[in-house]
């Protein structure tokens, strides 16, 4: 069975580097990115992946960005790709 996870994740990051840590991030391939105005120093990441451990290097590799303070997992859910096929369809 070929699983499907999404997780979404909540940045902490300097202001001054968001439009550069938003441009790596979206070159990472099942990620989107979202800004809420308001939302000062804070990103929301959202993931998707066949593989939990994906999601491990994913956080790793942000927190070694520059100008990032903190990353965390706020939401993590995994179906099987059939069902999520069958909701799509």
């Amino acid at each position: 069975m070929n699983e499907c996870h999404i997780s979404s994740l909540l940045m902490q990051l300097d202001d001054n580097k968001r439009e550069q840590v938003s441009a790596h991030i979206a070159g990472i391939p099942g990620t989107q990115v979202h800004h809420q105005a308001g939302f000062i120093n804070r990103l929301i990441i959202i993931y998707e992946t066949n593989s939990p451990s994906q999601i491990n290097k994913l956080i790793e590799q942000l927190q070694h960005l520059e100008g990032v303070y903190t990353v965390a997992m706020i939401y993590h859910q995994v179906c099987s790709e059939d069902t999520i096929n069958e909701a799509i369809a």
